[in-house]
């Protein structure tokens, strides 16, 4: 399995649980991506967009992708761009969302209009979204709309925050059961 790890706003690919994810999925044999993305201070579209496209290239069924915050709109934002038919192992969404966030208008651009993923999901094997019951940058209903509309696992973590520890079991969970999945 190739498993794809996307950071958010103000982060990078050794911040947070991802270095920890990418450790473990790799003990387990596992083909691992971090994508690093430019200006995540100040993430500009287009950028993002292009050095998602570098990394991840065509998805399959044996490609899972973990993202987190902004960086789960962005790999919405990817699927919807792929083009002729498709279909992916496994998405795991760490505090997603489609709507301009209330607390962070200086995403707005980035965010622009509403993502449709409601076409997305019929071609994931396994989805879930993760999110918390206390997050201050993601309303967590937010992420709850989010899994209705991919049809997803909803799984909401009792004081997670953002989830900006240094690990974050629950995502290992769903990578690896979009993994067992495949049979």
């Amino acid at each position: 399995m190739r498993a794809i790890i996307v950071h958010g706003y103000s982060a990078h690919t050794g911040k947070h649980w991802f270095p920890w994810l990418d450790d473990e999925l790799a003990d387990r044999g596992h083909e691992v991506h971090r994508v690093v993305l430019p200006s995540p201070d100040e993430p500009e579209r287009g950028a993002w967009d292009a050095a998602l496209a570098r990394t991840i290239g065509p998805v399959d069924d044996d490609t899972v992708l973990i993202g987190h915050s902004l960086g789960c709109l962005s790999l919405l934002r990817y699927l919807g761009n792929v083009e002729g038919r498709w279909s992916l192992g496994g998405l795991v969404l760490v505090a997603g969302f489609l709507e301009k966030l209330p607390d962070l208008p200086e995403l707005d651009a980035f965010i622009g209009h509403r993502v449709d993923a409601s076409t997305l999901g019929s071609r994931i094997r396994h989805a879930a979204v993760i999110h918390s019951d206390n997050d201050a940058i993601v309303p967590p209903e937010l992420s709850v709309q989010l899994a209705k509309i991919l049809g997803a696992r909803d799984i909401t973590v009792s004081g997670g925050g953002h989830f900006l520890d240094d690990t974050l079991p629950e995502a290992l969970t769903e990578v690896l059961a979009a993994t067992a999945s495949r049979s």
